[in-house]
């Protein structure tokens, strides 16, 4: 890869100081969907891989742990961040593990298949985190968290979201790295499962080296290529797929530095910054709002777009810079 781990690791650690807010928390920026639980704990996780360069940069990780679980009473909060603070506190202190824990049982449907897809991938990497520490306290979410996801991979390797069973099969593309990631704890080798998984990973990535932003589960296709992700070019795609499918990143990583629509890269070490994405022109919010739109070209297929219909979103949150640690901190090429 032409972009050094250590300048993506800089890069994040440059920037998440300017993202952090007065109370100490990461919140979501700004048209941004999210809620500072979860863009706490994804940062929390990246940085407890370099607490040295966290504290160099003046971010403290002990109170930023702190922060996050006193927002943890917000019963507004889902599965999945709770799974994530389960996941950042296992990888700080572990003290308040059992507390953790306990609000995810008291949130957890009877059932693990009500559970977003994305959810899921969150409770198992945060209980499989946790069974580490305290194997009698976790290991049993852990193991029905997991055959739960096993029980979502498709024939062609694409992970179905809770939704399905209603007629819906939009989801992002995001949650599809996070599934394989938690498929993969808990197995030294890749087994059967684990390596479709991937095989259908790399089967939803376009020609020229981008993951669309949305895919539909029951077709294993892209749906939308757009917005295109720097995150998932650069981040989860490695996190899921680093020492399985080494030869897919290398085109992904391409089509971030320049070889896009647009010509331009979405990484800039000089600067120390990364841009969020490429997105379609009139339409700069979230996937969910990309995941309306292609519900209703879903029969035509994706759309084609040049240089003249996207945009660049700049604006990086504080979710990316996590998973960027998360996926390089300490890593070599």
């Amino acid at each position: 890869m032409s972009v050094d781990p250590d300048a993506l690791e800089r890069i994040a650690l440059t920037r998440l100081p300017e993202l952090q807010g007065p109370d100490g928390l990461f919140h979501p920026s700004a048209g941004k969907h999210g809620s500072p639980v979860r863009s706490s704990a994804i940062a929390l996780i990246g940085l407890s891989r370099d607490e040295e360069g966290a504290a160099a940069q003046g971010i403290s990780v002990g109170a930023l742990r702190t922060g996050m679980l006193g927002c943890l009473s917000d019963p507004a909060l889902g599965v999945g961040e709770l799974g994530l603070a389960l996941w950042a506190e296992a990888r700080t202190d572990g003290a308040a593990l059992g507390e953790v824990l306990a609000r995810i049982q008291r949130r957890m449907p009877s059932r693990t298949d009500r559970l977003p897809l994305e959810d899921l991938a969150l409770l198992v990497s945060g209980s499989a985190e946790a069974a580490e520490i305290d194997p009698g306290a976790a290991d049993m979410i852990f193991a029905d968290a997991r055959q739960g996801l096993i029980e979502r991979l498709g024939p062609d390797g694409v992970f179905l979201d809770a939704h399905h069973r209603f007629g819906g099969s939009l989801s992002p593309v995001s949650a599809q790295f996070l599934a394989l990631h938690g498929l993969r704890r808990g197995e030294e080798e890749p087994n059967a499962g684990i390596r479709r998984a991937a095989e259908g990973l790399i089967g939803l990535q376009a020609e020229g080296g981008a993951w669309p932003g949305v895919i539909d589960t029951k077709r294993a296709v892209g749906a939308e290529l757009y917005p295109v992700l720097t995150v998932n070019q650069i981040a989860l795609s490695a996190i899921a797929l680093r020492g399985l499918a080494d030869q897919a990143l290398e085109p992904a990583l391409a089509w971030v530095e320049g070889d896009n629509p647009l010509g331009f890269s979405l990484v800039h070490p000089e600067e120390e910054r990364i841009d969020h994405g490429v997105l379609p022109r009139r339409r700069t919010g979230s996937i969910a709002r990309g995941v309306g739109r292609a519900s209703s070209r879903l029969k035509r297929g994706q759309r084609e777009l040049g240089s003249d219909d996207l945009i660049l979103d700049p604006i990086v949150t504080a979710e990316d810079l996590g998973w960027l640690l998360e996926a390089w901190a300490g890593r070599t090429p």
